[in-house]
């Protein structure tokens, strides 16, 4: 699981929680998707699923992160 602004979503990119039950104020998990370039930080091997997960729900168009983590979402 991973979060992009509090919303948090699963490994398969899907929201966890429904727009109605999401307390947070801000931009909406589907507002993010439809942005032309959303840049994301995210670095730790330890992240390695949550990166995933935002790029399985296609949140992300780039990603910055450091060497480990860029060969462990390589490897697969």
């Amino acid at each position: 699981m991973g979060d992009i602004c509090l919303h948090y979503y699963n490994a398969a990119g899907k929201p966890v929680l429904s727009q109605d039950e999401d307390p947070v104020i801000g931009m909406e998990l589907d507002q993010i998707r439809r942005c032309p370039q959303v840049i994301a930080l995210a670095g730790g091997v330890d992240k390695e699923n949550a990166i995933r997960g935002a790029l399985q729900g296609d949140y992300i168009d780039v990603l910055i992160t450091d060497f480990p983590t860029a060969r462990a979402l390589i490897k697969g």
